[in-house]
């Protein structure tokens, strides 16, 4: 997935914008899909915002949302953590429930590889905008 962020001005929020994914696998037996993606800020262990994207048209794999998100008072940004979860609208037909087809995770505490180095530039670089290619993971 290619995602976005931006940590704004002297106010602490983040500006996330979920561009794109590729190589999304249909994981019913008609060979659709229809993902959106669910994002999940924590302060901690305290979840602060939960935010959904529309439904990608099938093959595009595009969204091209933004969101900005105000973090609470006295929240510091190197403490919150994104979680960006990729998730298919077509039910599972053994359950009512959504299939997550992977994740990013951006944060300083909870991410490894490409999802810490990103957080790290959107905390060290503040009002500039850094976007980077997240592998989803399973």
């Amino acid at each position: 997935a290619v995602v976005s962020t931006r940590s704004t001005g002297t106010t602490e929020s983040i500006r996330l914008a979920i561009l794109r994914a590729e190589g999304l696998v249909p994981v019913d037996m008609h060979g659709s899909i229809e993902p959106y993606c669910r994002v999940l800020v924590y302060n901690g262990s305290e979840m602060v915002h939960k935010k959904k994207t529309c439904i990608a048209v099938e093959r595009t794999f595009v969204w091209q949302e933004c969101f900005t998100l105000d973090l609470p008072e006295k929240t510091l940004l190197c403490d919150v953590s994104v979680t960006i979860e990729v998730r298919d609208a077509l039910r599972n037909t053994r359950s009512t429930s959504y299939l997550l087809l992977g994740r990013v995770i951006l944060s300083n505490s909870v991410a490894s590889g490409h999802g810490l180095v990103q957080w790290e530039h959107a905390c060290s670089k503040r009002g500039t905008t850094v976007t980077e290619w997240q592998p989803i993971q399973p």
